[in-house]
């Protein structure tokens, strides 16, 4: 009987004993494996924490159960290393808005510079503000040659030199060509052009340089067309003047018609043409530069 209850109570005791001694086990490894506070968290959870410069932040749990890096919560770009204090930047695209900080961007990114930096335009730039400095163009009274800004204020045509903003006839050679003419119906003292009241046969004559030219006579006609070229002469010579004659071609005697000097302007020049009026007569021209 004693044996049978004492058995019982010492089987208790002992359980007992192996409880406490395990427990004691457990409690002294978790004290000698020290804080377990960085390794047992749940995934998400966050913890507040100290950075190397006294600032508050902040760390999260992982997947593996364990806190990361504290991150300082003034520079929200910024990681701080929990175990020697360093600062490391985090995530590929840093902001910096520092009116000293020197940022070289890429081709395709886009700088808001501060007041102290300095940025140079491109070549495409349009500039603008207090600042900039605009190329006005330079042509007032001038129709062609350079404007100041790399552009021009006109060309000149063929046969034309820009001198001085002006178009000035050049030193080449032109081809002046009397083309058709106009006579009146009768002479000026109101008689017919031949002796029987026929229509009168013209032809011209021009002399240039001392030598005189004369084109194919047209048979009665008041509206002649000669077609006639004259030989390659300066700008300079049509200028001073060609001296020409008018003739109604006859068989006893040839009668002159109207006679003059042809002077070419420089309207006359520039629009390759021109028209001379003498009594009794007009006649057209074109000129052609060389």
């Amino acid at each position: 009987m004693l044996n049978t209850v004492i058995k019982p109570k010492l089987h208790l005791l002992k359980s007992s004993l192996n409880v406490g001694l395990l427990g004691g086990v457990f409690l002294g490894l978790l004290s000698g494996c020290g804080d377990m506070s960085g390794m047992m968290c749940n995934r998400g959870q966050t913890q507040g924490c100290a950075c190397s410069d006294g600032r508050s932040g902040s760390r999260t749990c992982g997947v593996d159960g364990t806190f990361g890096q504290c991150i300082c919560q003034a520079d929200a770009g910024f990681v701080q290393d929990g175990s020697d204090g360093s600062s490391t930047m985090s995530g590929m695209d840093v902001m910096m808005s520092r009116p000293d900080s020197t940022v070289n961007p890429g081709p395709d990114s886009t700088v808001n510079p501060g007041p102290d930096s300095t940025v140079g335009p491109g070549p495409d730039a349009t500039m603008s503000g207090p600042d900039a400095t605009t190329c006005v163009p330079r042509c007032s009274g001038a129709v062609c040659g350079d404007n100041g800004c790399g552009g021009s204020c006109g060309t000149c045509g063929q046969g034309f030199d820009c001198v001085g903003g002006q178009c000035e006839i050049g030193p080449g050679t032109w081809v002046m060509t009397i083309t058709s003419g106009m006579i009146d119906s009768e002479t000026p003292s109101g008689s017919a052009w031949d002796v029987f009241g026929g229509n009168p046969d013209p032809q011209i004559c021009v002399t240039i340089a001392g030598t005189e030219r004369c084109s194919a006579e047209v048979m009665d006609s008041f509206t002649p067309s000669w077609n006639f070229a004259l030989p390659a002469t300066t700008g300079t010579t049509l200028q001073s003047g060609v001296g020409y004659q008018l003739l109604d071609i006859d068989v006893a005697a040839d009668d002159t018609i109207c006679s003059g000097t042809i002077r070419v302007t420089p309207q006359q020049f520039a629009q390759g043409r021109g028209t001379v009026t003498c009594t009794s007569a007009s006649f057209n021209f074109t000129l052609v530069p060389r």
